[in-house]
């Protein structure tokens, strides 16, 4: 219960704007609507249906008739033709229909009373209108209550209060109908938010990453804008959350770990950076790949020199050089001329790699968008792990989910995801726990025995 309740809370704060919307489109219709309405009043005047009562037994029975009668009489009041008199009696150029409309007969509960309230455009023609129809209703009920050869007809309508004003026409105040129409509206808007959350494939939350991959959340990051050099504080802390994370996980001495992603755009890149930094600021020997292979940028952003490129290493046989950004060896993907899909499939990527493992503590592989291309899940074979990054209000539950089978179709080894945040609607930025483990707010599970223990645990 906590938890559906938790969950309709996340998604009005994420889609707040709706029933805000639908909230005040609802107060300003039904405000138009009053304003563009003509104004009506209202007049109710009071009717005793009178018999003739020349003994006990005809006054009780006289009563009874007059009760009876009631029905009928309101019949009688629903009448066209009444409407018609009414309305040539006035000079009212209105329809009978609408007239109709603005008249209404009901009995008072017990008695021989009729009240009838009338509406019009003024208190006036509203107090015009209740007299014509007194008047037209006593002709009726006069001609068809007395019988042939009578003196007197049977019943008879007596005005016991004339049609008097009884102020604009309506049972409730505009601030009411204000405030009704203002709660109609947020409700309707957060049925309608819950309905858009549903139809919304994004995700928003690490929960959302977990239970589409069916794996833990490994560290929850801000957005990571990798095109800047310069570090700032939360890269760092959100490098060493992951290093935390993978640490717990023991997997220190597994050299080559493969970040992915379902599609590109998605703080990849930035996350290899981040985690890279961290694990060369405790004295790790660290080297980025860039597998690229269609739009490898890190030399030219990180301003290094391109000369000893993946394509250089793998085709050419060419030897490591030594690092060349914060003590981390940056290896960008190089010349893409040709096919350079193919490079994953070629026999160097194998001597690349075990080149990579003799020299270096870790290796952090960055690979195409899995959905986009089949790099990734060729190069799985290479890789002791794999850390997949969604970005919220980006990543899509079913790319990320169908991007984690095909990597685990291949053999691959998925560990978790890093859920790369975007200051989303009620997403906070969790903190590292006292142990040093990253708190997953979202559900997310943590901790050694939430990981596959088929993970070598080779250490440098």
């Amino acid at each position: 219960m906590n938890s559906t309740l938790t969950d309709y809370v996340f998604v009005l704060r994420c889609w707040w704007r709706i029933p805000v919307a639908f909230t005040l489109l609802s107060v300003l219709a039904t405000a138009l609507f009053f304003i563009a309405k003509p104004p009506e009043y209202a007049a109710k005047a009071v009717l005793f249906v009178t018999t003739p009562r020349d003994d006990e037994r005809s006054f009780y029975e006289g009563d009874d008739y007059a009760r009876q009668r009631a029905d009928t009489y309101f019949a009688l009041s629903r009448s066209p033709e009444i409407a018609k008199r009414v309305i040539d009696d006035l000079g009212i150029d209105i329809a009978p229909e609408e007239m109709i409309d603005r008249a209404n007969l009901s009995p008072v509960h017990d008695t021989v009373l009729l009240q009838l309230t009338t509406t019009g455009d003024t208190p006036l023609q509203a107090q015009a209108i209740g007299n014509a129809y007194i008047e037209e209703l006593r002709r009726s009920i006069n001609a068809l209550e007395t019988v042939s050869a009578g003196l007197a007809p049977r019943v008879d309508l007596i005005p016991v209060r004339a049609p008097s004003s009884d102020g604009r026409a309506g049972r409730l105040p505009l601030g009411l109908i204000l405030g009704i129409a203002a709660v109609v509206g947020l409700i309707a808007g957060a049925f309608v938010a819950v309905v858009v959350a549903l139809l919304d494939g994004r995700l928003r939350r690490p929960k959302d990453a977990a239970e589409a991959t069916e794996t833990p959340v490994l560290a929850t990051i801000r957005s990571v804008p990798w095109q800047s050099a310069e570090s700032r504080p939360w890269d760092e802390e959100s490098g060493r959350e992951l290093r935390g994370t993978l640490d717990r996980l023991a997997i220190l001495g597994s050299k080559v770990i493969m970040v992915a992603s379902a599609e590109r755009s998605s703080g990849k890149t930035g996350t290899a950076l981040i985690a890279a930094r961290a694990l060369a600021s405790r004295g790790s020997t660290v080297a980025i790949v860039d597998f690229d292979s269609r739009g490898s940028q890190l030399a030219r952003v990180l301003g290094l020199d391109d000369a000893q490129t993946v394509s250089g290493l793998v085709h050419g046989g060419a030897s490591i050089a030594s690092a060349g950004w914060h003590g981390i060896t940056v290896i960008p993907f190089g010349s893409n001329d040709g096919d350079p899909g193919a490079t994953a499939d070629h026999p160097g990527t194998e001597r690349m790699f075990d080149q990579l493992r003799s020299s270096y503590d870790w290796v952090i592989v960055d690979t195409p968008a899995v959905l986009e291309f089949s790099d990734a899940v060729r190069l799985v074979r290479h890789a002791d792990a794999i850390v997949l990054v969604a970005r919220a209000r980006q990543t899509t539950f079913d790319a990320l989910r169908s991007a984690c089978q095909q990597l685990t179709l291949a053999a691959g080894q998925v560990l978790g995801v890093v859920f790369v945040t975007q200051s989303a609607c009620g997403q906070r930025r969790d903190r590292p726990g006292s142990n040093g483990s990253p708190v997953d707010g979202a559900g997310g599970s943590s901790g050694p025995q939430a990981f596959p223990t088929s993970i070598p645990t080779r250490r440098p």
